[in-house]
């Protein structure tokens, strides 16, 4: 071999091992930095063109490499959200970021407020005066081929950069490159079809696995990485792969500290704010909210302005608007059981019917809309006002006759609650066609023992009085009888002591209060209370045949206030006047009566 051989020979080995320690410092560090094969970086599982053999990447003494193609080993993270541009949900959008779900379950291991070590502050650019996102055109430029046919290399051999007619172009080996990527001093550069640098736009970049991502190129042609904001329109461009991004993405606050997740839109890539309906996967699917100035991901009750204003609840791991019945417990003002209308999300307040536990009435507070437990006073309208009860456990409401403990200065009572409103009652009620009296004030019930005496002492208080018995029955509708007020002073006790509802039920055989004493007496014996053994607080009947042609079973009444022995005391109104007086055989103003009439005093 010839000297000049091999010198040449010599040359070219020198000048291959050169390159191939160019190669061994462009590998060390592109794994470093997840640059150029990010999926090495990452440990996925791809497919890695080699660097010595792999025809689609060249590398060169200047320390550029080409990517013919733009094989998505050198420049894609292997994402995927099933939109265009590659995007795919939870990487912490930052320079070393590793792509990590974002959480669609409780069970996730990540929230929306987290912090991550390795999340760095966002690069951003503003373009508001720049040309709008385009995609890239066969075509575009006029006249290409006389345009590139004055570019020439300064050698057959050269590789480098042309500036020509203010359009960068790239040689390599003395041949333009067209149609693809050159990595250059760290950064990426595109070369459309003609040769042109790709510069100030946004163009679609095929890559190996044959998907698409939308990558723009800044105006002195580097790949952008990172926010990008346009006419107000905010976007982010993959830290590692240039891609544009879309879906639920956790977001580097712009504090730098912490982080949130923020949605950019599938359809347009666009920071999506406020209200926004998701439905471009199986863990996205259902209503969110983005805050109208940072666009963070919403987590727990908050207020919105749609359906004329409402409070909702997003779920605190995934973010997702939730329905029907919800357990909060994120901090303290939310702990306990609420309700979400199952069609608009809006937060219950006030009673309603839910189907857990079989289906119940349970109430919300009017303000916070927690479930509420106990005795509750309610007065958010005419038909909730008043005293209610709800199960110390379930929540439900109570119905009918309930024990309440003693609480405070309230000593324990039983209380009824109206078997369909579930609102505490007080006064006179029959209840299953028996009667009962509860307290004006505190809605206790009565025994018999109190009953019985509230009626003698209003009977005792009308001795001697000038009540008018006969007119206040008559003004109450009753029916007047012309043969004296006995009758009618017996309903005016039961009436004027609150204790209509022991009279014969509330009724008479007429329909209304009468004031005949056979009227009474019938409806007892009809109803099985006639009795012949006196208690205080009865109804005496007696008959007088003298003069009592006009009645049946019964010519005067009166209310028995004490039995001893073989004599009763009685209040009536006779003879001109309201006294007590003895009813025996042996010895008093009458004899004693035909029966008792008997009120059902439990």
């Amino acid at each position: 071999m010839f000297q000049g051989e091999m010198t040449k020979v010599e040359e070219m080995k020198k000048m291959k091992q050169q390159r191939r320690t160019v190669i061994g410092i462009l590998l060390a560090a592109s794994l470093a930095q997840g640059l150029i094969y990010p999926t090495m970086a990452y440990g996925l599982d791809a497919e890695v063109p080699d660097p010595i053999t792999d025809s689609s990447v060249t590398y060169h003494d200047d320390g550029s490499v080409r990517v013919q193609n733009a094989p998505d080993d050198a420049n894609e993270a292997n994402r995927t959200d099933g939109s265009a541009d590659d995007a795919a949900d939870g990487d912490i959008l930052g320079e070393e970021s590793t792509p990590t779900p974002a959480p669609a379950s409780p069970d996730a291991n990540t929230g929306a407020d987290e912090g991550t070590q390795d999340a760095l502050t966002e690069d951003s650019t503003d373009r508001s005066a720049a040309q709008a996102p385009v995609q890239q055109e066969s075509g575009q430029n006029e006249d290409t081929h006389n345009e590139t046919a004055g570019v020439r290399p300064p050698s057959e051999d050269y590789t480098g950069r042309i500036t020509y007619q203010g359009a960068v172009y790239y040689f390599e080996q003395g041949q333009m490159v067209k149609d693809a990527e050159v990595y250059e001093s760290g950064n990426w550069y595109m070369y459309d079809a003609d040769g042109r640098m790709v510069t100030n736009r946004e163009i679609p970049v095929r890559v190996s696995t044959g998907r698409t991502k939308l990558v723009r190129y800044d105006a002195d042609g580097k790949m952008h990485k990172g926010v990008y904001t346009e006419n107000g329109k905010r976007y982010f461009y993959d830290k590692v792969t240039g891609g544009r991004v879309s879906g639920v993405w956790r977001m580097l606050n712009e504090d730098g500290q912490g982080t949130r997740w923020v949605y950019y839109s599938t359809a347009d890539g666009t920071m999506q704010f406020g209200e926004q309906y998701l439905n471009y996967d199986r863990e996205h699917t259902g209503w969110y909210y983005f805050d109208t100035r940072t666009g963070k991901m919403a987590h727990g009750v908050i207020w919105v302005n749609s359906s004329g204003g409402k409070w909702v609840y997003y779920d605190r791991y995934d973010g997702r608007m939730r329905y029907g019945e919800q357990y909060l417990n994120y901090d303290r003002e939310h702990t306990g059981w609420y309700y979400f209308d199952t069609r608009t999300g809006k937060m219950a307040h006030g009673v309603i019917w839910v189907n857990s536990s079989g289906g119940k009435w349970v109430y919300y507070h009017i303000k916070n809309g927690k479930m509420q437990y106990g005795q509750q006073y309610l007065n958010y309208d005419r038909e909730h006002t008043g005293w209610y009860y709800f199960d110390t456990c379930t929540g439900k409401m109570a119905h009918g006759f309930t024990s309440l403990p003693a609480s405070g200065k309230d000593a324990a009572k039983t209380v009824y609650y109206h078997a369909q409103s579930g609102k505490m009652q007080y006064g006179g009620h029959l209840i299953n066609n028996r009667p009962y009296y509860f307290d004006k004030n505190t809605g206790r019930k009565y025994s018999g023992t109190e009953v019985v005496n509230t009626l003698v002492r209003t009977a005792r208080n009308y001795c001697h009085s000038n009540l008018n018995a006969s007119n206040a029955l008559v003004s109450a509708g009753g029916i007047f009888c012309p043969k004296g007020p006995c009758m009618s002073f017996v309903w005016c006790v039961y009436h004027y002591s609150g204790m209509d509802v022991f009279l014969a039920n509330g009724t008479s055989a007429a329909g209304r209060p009468s004031g005949y004493p056979d009227d009474y007496y019938n409806w007892y014996a009809r109803n099985g209370r006639l009795t012949r053994t006196p208690r205080v607080g009865d109804i005496a009947f007696f008959y007088f045949s003298s003069g009592a042609g006009w009645a049946t079973n019964a010519s005067h009444a009166a209310l028995v206030v004490g039995v001893n022995g073989s004599k009763v005391t009685v209040i009536d109104a006779a003879f001109y006047n309201i006294a007590e007086r003895v009813a025996s055989n042996s010895g008093g103003t009458y004899p004693l009566p035909k029966a008792y009439g008997h009120p059902d005093f439990q």
